[in-house]
């Protein structure tokens, strides 16, 4: 058990200073229990909070494409990340989705630091048309990244600022890192395998 408290301690401090952009993440995620609190130390705690560290500093990482960006009728730019091996995305499936959204070189939209992964219906028009598009292409797995045109986008409009958040113009172009991280009954169910 200590071990792998060591074990998650260095983790999170090698992150944290290899990546600083992540610093904030990791110490609000903070599920870690420390030896000298007398807790008992929580396996499942320590997985769920180890895997989203490593998958956030996975995505801050520069990628390379494995093969030639894709450009569709529509004008989205396609480069394909990661090629996942799950089940395609259908039109009614449920999609479980992570993305981070940025516009130049700010990033005002960014659900892999959130505790769960966004819910969609896929086909159900319930984000920008670009990811929308992107979705119905998809496998549980893949991570790609899409250059959205302003059409597919916010489109004329732009997106009026909010606290934190700077005003996106009309037609501005976005870019966006897309995960489909699964398709709640579609794959059949997972059981919970860790003893509490």
């Amino acid at each position: 058990m200590k071990f792998l408290l060591l074990l998650a301690l260095a983790i999170n401090i090698a992150l944290s200073v290899a990546f600083p952009t992540l610093r904030n993440a990791i110490r609000s995620q903070n599920r870690l229990k420390m030896a000298n609190s007398n807790e008992l130390f929580n396996r499942k705690e320590f997985l769920s909070s180890s895997a989203a560290i490593l998958t956030i500093a996975f995505l801050q990482l520069p990628m390379k494409a494995f093969s030639e960006p894709i450009t569709t009728k529509s004008g989205l730019i396609i480069e394909k990340l990661v090629e996942g091996k799950g089940a395609k995305c259908e039109v009614g499936d449920l999609a479980a989705v992570r993305f981070i959204g940025k516009y130049k070189d700010f990033e005002f939209d960014n659900l892999y630091t959130a505790d769960e992964p966004l819910y969609i219906r896929v086909g159900g028009s319930n984000l920008l048309k670009g990811i929308d598009e992107a979705v119905l292409m998809m496998r549980v797995g893949d991570v790609w990244e899409l250059t959205i045109p302003g059409s597919l986008g916010f489109g004329q409009k732009g997106r009026p600022p909010s606290p934190g958040k700077q005003r996106i113009p009309p037609n501005a172009t976005l870019v966006y890192k897309l995960e489909i991280i699964s398709l709640p009954g579609k794959e059949g169910d997972i059981y919970d395998t860790l003893d509490d």
